[in-house]
């Protein structure tokens, strides 16, 4: 067991290598950061030109890396010798690129945005390939199938929506969860997609079909009160009723007192 330090600010994504021996790290700092696994020894620090790092994906052979920013790019880089060297800067979002993913043979990247789309670059080019749209608010978190035939993601709206990147052609919404899906995940085979989110819950869905399979969560006892309009409780007892399942609001709620 290891903690890495180096990053003075929020760390907003991590990713590993398919040999696990390299840990890149993406952080409000404004810098990416590659680790060596065995030692915790710093490989690389990599800046940005503009704001924070929000997300960082590696290729299963390690040679690529992505990283998203928050000033809406996405940048590549490529491993040479014991340095890595920038290739591109692909922009097209409008705000912050929330999550970045490498398909599995690296040629294919994918991001998801603060401006509520998901966007397909072709990697060795740079060349932006489609952009999909449906999201209402921020793309929190994507994912590709190991053949690269699935794109997954999850937002701010609280749905889960499938798309078929050779097209473009959304598959699935999937709205299951009460708030904000903030973390998307395909299985090796790409038959099992699931999602977590600040419902406190984990859902497994069935890639071909959209199918729920199981919710995984804490037992939220009160789950069928709805307590609504409350007043004159602190933020404290507000958490506390909102984990149990007796209220659904996931703001502050009104009335409530310091």
């Amino acid at each position: 067991m290891a903690t890495l330090r180096g990053h003075t600010s929020t760390v907003w994504g991590v990713a590993v290598s398919a040999d696990g021996r390299v840990l890149a790290s993406a952080g409000g700092d404004g810098t990416v950061r590659l680790w060596e696994t065995s030692t915790g020894r710093v490989l690389a620090v990599l800046p940005g030109h503009t704001g924070g790092a929000l997300g960082v994906a590696l290729s299963a052979d390690g040679r690529l890396m992505a990283s998203g920013w928050e000033d809406g790019t996405v940048r590549l880089w490529e491993a040479a010798s014991s340095e890595w060297r920038p290739l591109e800067v692909l922009h097209g979002h409008t705000s912050g690129v929330r999550s970045v993913v490498l398909s599995a043979d690296g040629q294919l990247i994918i991001s998801g945005g603060e401006d509520g789309t998901v966007r397909l670059w072709e990697t060795s080019t740079g060349r932006p390939m489609a952009t999909l749209q449906g999201h209402t608010s921020t793309v929190w978190s994507v994912a590709v199938s190991a053949e690269g035939k699935l794109v997954a993601s999850g937002g701010e709206d609280g749905t889960v929506r499938f798309w078929e990147p050779s097209t473009g052609r959304p598959l699935a919404i999937l709205d299951d969860h009460a708030s904000v899906v903030r973390g998307v995940a395909l299985s090796a085979d790409g038959h099992l997609v699931v999602s977590s989110g600040f419902d406190g819950t984990v859902r497994l869905w069935e890639a071909s079909s959209g199918t729920c399979l199981r919710t995984l969560g804490a037992e939220r006892r009160y789950e069928r009160l709805a307590i609504t309009g409350l007043t004159g409780i602190t933020d404290a007892q507000h958490t506390a009723l909102l984990a149990l399942g007796a209220v659904e609001e996931h703001g502050p709620a009104s009335g409530i007192s310091g």
